[in-house]
């Protein structure tokens, strides 16, 4: 054996002569391979001007003093270069990438994987691959219940672009075992949750705020069969509800008992019989009244300007079923909740129920129904087609007219509270239950009211007998407890 078998070191042999010349290149050696670090990995020639031991590793293909010894350490010393071969596992510093790097058997290549010299990795100091790791911590100490752990400031995540063999996309997968499980993101102040977006016990994506990580309220749901949206703890947006008086509070008709509607006929606000009459009964219980619809169909008609078209959804509290559409008459009935398959703008519709039970309807844009709305101006808004007079007892004053003849008095009987829908039928109980009073009373005749607009109800009323001079002031009085006065504008 006449040299070490992993530094190649020349040994000195037994009464060899010039010993001095054998440990000299030994320690040559030594000093070239020992705690090894080269200046530069990035030359195929040798540099102008080497210093005295200087190591460098020789970039392929190597050329003038460097030709023949690809990749191998390259020493200058005694004005001329030694060139030393790696072995597998040598470890080299690189002085100008601060680098350090193993000799593969092929290449030098980063330690922790990428792509040294020759390589073809990710980068320098990049690592391939770590498989099957129990515990990570970056910057922090993992553990058990979070096996993979980091504190820092910032993180970035970014797509691997086309340029780089990628996609160009980037799509942050999470998968659970089962429905019944959660997978979300917390978010913690000082370790106590406040709020976690995710599928927290099913697969709707629920958005949840806490105020101490203990109580959990729903701020957003999102159905994942159907995409609706539904917001839990706010109050819905006011008018999503395009039914009027759709729990049956307002019955300016005073309707009772049995209620029985000829087809087109009205009983309470804006419900009326469809074309084949309708027959039903009502109580009420709380703050809602129920409708019991013993035959035919009873419907509402939606004023066009309140549909701006798309898919809507109908839902109510009953064992009524029904159907919505617009035109003339047509679809299945079903029970609720009921989604149209995309309504036209600008289109009267019209909702109809069938024989059961029904309060509290709704018509709202969308596919989810939500909770009933409740608004405190049902009565203002059932004005709008239809308003009634209705004082309950005789010798109220109505208004004052002017006599123009000896027959007919002319005047102003009301400010109707909303402008109408469009200007209505005006009727009343009789007009014998009303009396035009100037220097004499006479029971009226007739009360054609033909100067009525959108906002007011006026005309000529007629009587049988002089109740004053012409131009003399008189007084629209009620004669009889059951007087009313209406103006109709219903769809």
């Amino acid at each position: 054996m006449t040299e070490t078998p992993h530094l190649g070191l020349p040994l000195i042999a037994a009464a060899q002569a010039q010993k001095h010349v054998t440990h000299n290149e030994a320690l040559h050696r030594l000093d070239a391979l020992v705690m090894l670090a080269v200046v530069d990995r990035d030359l195929a020639a040798p540099p102008a001007s080497p210093a005295a031991g200087a190591r460098y590793l020789v970039k392929a293909t190597g050329s003038g003093a460097f030709a023949g010894h690809d990749d191998a350490i390259a020493h200058f010393v005694d004005g001329g270069w030694e060139f030393h071969d790696p072995a597998i596992g040598w470890l080299c510093w690189i002085a100008d990438e601060g680098v350090l790097v193993a000799w593969t058997g092929a290449a030098w290549q980063a330690v922790g994987g990428g792509g040294g010299e020759g390589g073809g990795g990710g980068g320098e100091g990049e690592i391939d691959a770590l498989q099957n790791l129990t515990l990570l911590g970056l910057g922090t100490t993992a553990d058990a219940t979070n096996p993979l752990a980091a504190k820092l400031n910032n993180a970035l995540w970014t797509a691997k672009s086309v340029a780089e063999g990628g996609s160009g996309d980037l799509r942050y997968k999470l998968s659970k075992e089962s429905a019944a499980r959660t997978l979300s993101l917390l978010f913690q102040t000082a370790y106590a949750g406040r709020a976690e977006i995710g599928l927290a016990g099913d697969d709707d994506l629920r958005v949840k705020v806490s105020p101490d990580g203990t109580t959990w309220l729903d701020a957003l749901v999102v159905d994942r069969t159907t995409g609706g949206v539904a917001l839990p703890n706010t109050r819905p947006p006011s008018f999503r509800n395009r039914i009027v008086n759709g729990a049956f509070a307002v019955n300016q008709r005073a309707v009772s008992g049995t209620v029985t509607l000829a087809a087109g006929a009205y009983g309470h606000d804006r419900w009326k019989a469809s074309a084949g009459g309708c027959t039903y009964t009502f109580a009420t219980t709380g703050i809602d009244t129920t409708i019991t619809i013993t035959s035919g169909t009873l419907c509402q008609v939606i004023e066009a300007a309140l549909v701006e078209g798309g898919v809507y959804t109908a839902s109510w509290s009953g064992t009524a079923p029904a159907r919505v559409y617009q035109g003339a008459a047509s679809g299945a009935y079903a029970g609720g909740p009921i989604t149209t398959a995309g309504l036209a703008a600008a289109t009267q519709t019209t909702i109809e129920f069938g024989t059961g039970t029904l309060t509290r309807v709704q018509l709202e844009p969308g596919a989810l129904a939500t909770a009933f709305e409740r608004r405190d101006d049902e009565l203002r808004r059932c004005w709008r087609t239809y308003w009634r007079w209705q004082p309950g007892a005789a010798f109220k004053s109505v208004a004052i007219f002017s006599i123009y003849s000896s027959t007919e008095a002319y005047g102003k009987l009301f400010d109707l509270p909303v402008e109408m829908l469009a200007v209505p039928t005006v009727s009343v109980s009789s007009p014998s239950h009303f009396e035009c009073y100037g220097t004499a009373g006479q029971t009226l005749t007739s009360m054609p009211l033909g100067s009525t607009t959108r906002r007011t109800i006026a005309g000529s009323v007629f009587f049988a007998a002089s109740a004053g001079n012409a131009g003399v002031a008189a007084i629209i009085n009620t004669t009889n407890a059951s007087a009313w006065i209406a103006a109709s504008a219903d769809l």
